[in-house]
């Protein structure tokens, strides 16, 4: 397996590759949502560091190194993963498996990688951390994994190059779920492509869901008929909908979200091609309804960000959700 080997991400790949070759820093950072690859990149990158001959694809997956990695024989790869009781790593860790550590050559390989999960390193063993990445020896790497949710100290993440993982385009996924015969058919997988906002891992267990095309569906169709709907079957209809769906409101806000800026993507660009059987339900209200321009389309959105924010608030459940409708209906509405 080489960087060609996972899907998308090709600036990525042919930063990983030239690093490989030609490190320009001793510590680095793979930052993406979790579901986004980074274990896969990760894994990838250390093999070709490791690797005795990389190449524009990554390792040659032909030496020794390469080999040794393959089977999980080398010894040259030190792995520090969140635990299994979702608490932080402790600092005892990162003194004993990765600073103590760090200062061995490596014993078959060009370089000793470690690959931490450090949105599991809580500040104390961030710290210990700190003098292995800023001197660290020329034959060491070090691979970080993090969400950049903020957890990560501005000391690390300033000794770090932050390599970041893309949004993946919907036809990525959709080779991905393919990859991993994902159950469905092809409605339903490129359904999900558009609705699991670029992550493949999220996609996958959606997959999983049998709930969520249903629930699409069901908000589609909720959604495009508001304009013609009078406002008792928006108080009545319309309301029992979000109530029966309370648990998934973050979801079905999702789907509006999406499907509010699809009206706006087939009104401005008509002749698009429609992959799925709701982006047919969709083009068609769009086509029918060219009054709803950008304006009302931006109008709808605010809806949903008042929503949002009173929800936040612990607002009134009911009262948000037929509030929303309502707007959305005066502006649907020919």
């Amino acid at each position: 397996m080489a960087l060609s080997a996972l899907t998308g991400q090709h600036k990525l790949k042919s930063i990983l590759a030239e690093e490989a070759r030609s490190r320009h820093a001793g510590t680095y950072i793979i930052a993406g949502a979790a579901g986004m690859g980074r274990h896969s990149f990760a894994e990838e990158f250390a093999k070709a560091l490791m690797c005795e001959d990389p190449g524009e694809d990554g390792a040659c997956g032909k030496c020794k190194c390469c080999n040794y990695f393959e089977g999980g024989t080398t010894p040259d790869i030190v792995r520090i993963d969140a635990p299994s009781d979702g608490k932080s790593i402790p600092v005892s860790d990162i003194r004993e498996k990765v600073v103590s550590d760090s200062v061995i050559k490596p014993q078959f390989s060009r370089t000793k990688v470690f690959i931490i999960n450090i949105d599991h390193v809580a500040e104390a063993g961030q710290n210990a951390l700190l003098k292995s990445i800023e001197e660290p020896p020329a034959n060491v790497a070090f691979i970080l994994l993090s969400s950049l949710s903020g957890n990560v100290l501005d000391t690390v993440m300033s000794r770090s190059a932050i390599l970041k993982i893309s949004r993946y385009t919907e036809d990525e996924i959709y080779e991905i779920l393919k990859s991993h015969d994902a159950p469905g058919d092809e409605n339903d997988l490129r359904t999900i492509c558009a609705y699991c906002g670029g992550n493949p891992g999220r996609a996958i267990s959606m997959t999983a869901d049998d709930s969520f095309i249903s629930l699409s569906n069901d908000v589609t169709d909720l959604l495009l008929g508001l304009g013609s709907d009078s406002y008792t079957d928006i108080l009545t209809d319309g309301s029992r909908f979000f109530a029966d769906n309370k648990s998934e409101s973050d979801m079905v806000i999702e789907i509006i979200y999406k499907v509010l800026g699809d009206i706006l993507m087939y009104s401005t660009y008509p002749d698009r091609e429609a992959a799925t059987e709701n982006a047919s339900k969709i083009r068609k209200f769009a086509l029918e309804n060219r009054h709803i321009n950008s304006i009302a389309i931006g109008r709808c959105k605010n809806a949903v960000t008042d929503y949002v924010k009173a929800m936040s608030v612990n607002a009134n459940y009911d009262g948000a959700c037929c509030a929303l409708m309502i707007k959305i209906h005066e502006e649907f509405k020919k």
